[in-house]
């Protein structure tokens, strides 16, 4: 098969996201005297949308600035590749300082608004509905703080893409699931069985658990299911069948982000029509890729297609 992930895909990846952020990071510069300064875009919805770009996809990025760290994101966003509908509000973008001369990340400061007022939500929803039907395949992303917008959000965002037969891919646990869910469904929903265990679905996180976390999820409309399950793979239910895929363990330089890139790549598999299998292989690589390097969401799409080569697909055998 030839390299599935490179060239320009026909159509756009809408990415809803309630809660983006900007990031200051500060590094040694090269001499290892003094300090280099980094700006970048942060948050969920962005690293889906980064690699979704960078995997040769229209990635559309929706989601609310304000204030002085929002005018930033506005330019920052598009030098990724990524196109920006920013959505002015009257709350101010979240902001972070973090310090990396020492080796791992120190927060220095964050500036946390967190309420997004009735007026700001809804005209942040009219954006994503509106950007969502224009699409070929939506991505709806949680939220920072379970104040950033009401859960009122999900459940008429869900309730309306199904209606429209919106295809929709969640990255979302908790609360914003089960609203998204209540009257809506998912063509792809990742989470990870961290999830599953903070949301009190699990008791641990065994194949044991996480097979019986599949029959509850059972109940609403999903299409794909996938459990992510960091280096050690995913567990995917789709068409009847229930299976785990295992990528290579790789050294890791930074674990963050690798669910991010798994639900950028399944949303690029399902914009290309890869099915089953293969776009499982996609998505574990694409998550092991970025573990490897600095950079959320930031793998090329070349290492993510020879990676996928690698990842073995086993059915789940749990003991009795």
């Amino acid at each position: 098969m030839a390299d599935q992930t490179e060239g320009r895909a026909s159509g756009s990846v809408c990415v809803v996201a309630p809660s983006l952020s900007l990031g200051v990071m500060i590094e040694h510069d090269e001499s290892g005297n003094g300090a280099d300064i980094h700006l970048h875009p942060a948050g969920q919805g962005f690293w889906i949308a980064r690699l979704l770009a960078q995997l040769g996809c229209r990635a559309v990025l929706c989601g609310p600035v304000g204030g002085e760290a929002g005018a930033v994101l506005e330019t920052l966003v598009p030098m990724w590749g990524v196109e920006f509908a920013a959505v002015r509000t009257s709350r101010p973008t979240t902001c972070s300082i973090e310090d990396r001369r020492n080796g791992a990340p120190r927060e220095i400061a964050r500036e946390l608004k967190l309420t997004m007022h009735r007026h700001d939500v809804d005209q942040l929803f009219d954006e994503a509905f509106e950007l969502a039907l224009a699409a070929s395949v939506t991505v709806v992303t949680g939220r920072f703080s379970e104040r950033c917008v009401p859960l009122s959000f999900f459940e008429r965002l869900g309730e309306d893409l199904a209606a429209t037969g919106v295809e929709t891919v969640g990255d979302l646990h908790g609360p914003e699931m089960r609203a998204f869910l209540e009257r809506g469904r998912l063509s792809v929903l990742k989470i990870s069985d961290h999830e599953l265990f903070e949301d009190g679905v699990i008791g641990d996180m065994t194949d044991g658990a996480i097979r019986s976390a599949i029959d509850e999820l059972g109940r609403y409309d999903i299409g794909w299911l996938v459990i992510s399950q960091g280096e050690q793979g995913a567990i995917v239910a789709v068409n009847d069948r229930i299976f785990k895929a295992r990528p290579p363990i790789l050294r890791a330089i930074d674990h963050r982000g690798s669910g991010d890139s798994m639900t950028a790549a399944l949303a690029a598999a399902l914009l290309r029509g890869i099915e089953d299998e293969r776009a499982v292989q996609l998505a574990c690589a694409a998550g092991a890729a970025n573990v490897t390097r600095h950079g959320l969401g930031s793998a090329s799409s070349g290492l993510i297609d020879q990676l996928a080569h690698h990842v073995r697909i086993e059915p789940l055998e749990v003991p009795a």
